[in-house]
């Protein structure tokens, strides 16, 4: 994700909950900031278990495989993903 990329609204979601502007800027902050948190940790399982929480924050199984390699199935861990809603 470039910093200061355009933002356009999606237009299949329902009007509660697009994003709106300054949504997408604190995801964009998230997304390139997350990478040099993760270059701070150098015991791989702590580093797994922060990309794990990263995932379940967000919800998005193909985003995080993308930015950073590795995905987590919810289905092996409910509680974790329990916000997601795709845990069934």
């Amino acid at each position: 994700m470039k910093p200061g990329g355009s933002f356009t609204p999606p237009q299949h979601l329902p009007a509660r909950v697009t994003p709106d502007r300054d949504q997408f800027r604190l995801f964009e902050k998230l997304m390139n900031s997350f990478p040099e948190y993760l270059a701070l940790i150098s015991d791989a399982n702590a580093k797994q278990r922060s990309i794990k929480q990263f995932q379940s924050t967000i919800c998005n199984k193909s985003l995080t495989q993308t930015q950073f390699g590795l995905s987590f199935d919810p289905k092996t861990d409910p509680e974790a993903f329990k916000d997601c809603g795709k845990t069934k």
